[in-house]
């Protein structure tokens, strides 16, 4: 785990006096590079976050360059939780513009929290990365926090429930089991509506960010690796608003924040939900059967066109 609240974020440190590229440095170089970046100031005042709290201090996973060892930590969530499942190494998860994006704009608030939960085949180069992007950005005030591997499934349920928006900043999604997962469990979703997000991605479920096609691109998981799609490019500025409005609603509007809640979840029972899987399966692998209930021809709601995806959500 690493927490931005414990890491002496300072962007000195990135600065080091070790020759790269073999070009000679005259006398006077040296006086102009910052000292390398140690636990402690010149003064021996220590290195503090600004995110980070009374209670924060006393937790054992503070974190440098190395990627910090596997161990169980129990730490608590305060203010409003934006939750993204991915892995940085697959290049249209976009996390760069998803960090760069909730940094800026929480840059002085306290009360906001950025949980990555990462995967892939070389989590210490994607803790580099991370630390890199964080360490440009900072200061700042919002809190940052990376799982690295995989967690039990309780742990995972509780970290559902702990979210208040799932984000996805994807330039292309083949499905994204995790957003759907998310918004099954009513967490209100930060996404754009492009390539398979478009199927269920709504503004009565989620903040939409603007996207505008780019480059052709196979389908993520697709078949034979035909560019039958494109990449779609994030819009920056539309990411930075989506995040500002949402904070404000989960603060200020939380009848609004219910709704979205509870269409988020419904819309997924209606797009994915258990019946209408074993519907469309049964209509396929037996298209002479009956439906159970013995009303209708299953092959009915088979048909995407015959299935109603659309959810009245007034309160």
């Amino acid at each position: 785990m690493a927490d931005s609240a414990h890491m002496g974020l300072d962007v000195d440190g990135l600065v080091t006096l070790d020759e790269e590229d073999d070009t000679p440095f005259e006398p006077n170089d040296w006086e102009s590079l910052p000292a390398p970046l140690t636990d402690s100031l010149p003064s021996g005042e220590s290195i503090e976050n600004p995110a980070a709290t009374e209670d924060d201090e006393r937790a054992p996973y503070g974190c440098g360059w190395d990627i910090p060892p596997s161990k169980q930590i129990r730490t608590r969530l305060k203010g409003v939780v934006y939750t993204s499942v991915l892995t940085p190494e697959v290049g249209r998860k976009n996390w760069e513009d998803l960090i760069t994006a909730f940094c800026w704009t929480f840059r002085n608030t306290a009360d906001a929290t950025l949980l990555l939960k990462l995967t892939g085949a070389d989590l210490t180069k994607s803790h580099h990365q991370l630390l890199m992007l964080l360490t440009k950005l900072s200061p700042f005030r919002c809190r940052v926090i990376a799982l690295y591997g995989y967690i039990p499934d309780e742990s995972y349920a509780a970290l559902t429930e702990a979210t208040t928006y799932y984000v996805n900043t994807s330039l292309c999604e083949g499905l994204c089991l995790p957003l759907i997962e998310f918004l099954g469990a009513g967490i209100p979703a930060i996404a754009p509506d492009n390539t398979a997000m478009a199927d269920y991605i709504r503004d009565d479920l989620a903040f939409v960010v603007a996207s505008y096609p780019g480059v052709p691109t196979v389908w993520p998981h697709g078949d034979y690796e035909i560019n039958r799609t494109t990449c779609h490019q994030l819009d920056w500025q539309s990411l930075a608003e989506t995040f500002r409005l949402s904070h404000e609603v989960a603060r200020h509007d939380p009848a609004r924040y219910r709704q979205m809640s509870r269409c988020a979840s419904e819309a997924m029972r209606a797009y994915c939900g258990p019946e209408i899987i074993k519907n469309q399966l049964r209509a396929f692998l037996c298209p002479d059967a009956v439906a159970s209930d013995g009303v209708e021809d299953t092959r009915q709601v088979s048909r995407p066109d015959h299935v109603d995806t659309t959810t009245d959500c007034t309160p």
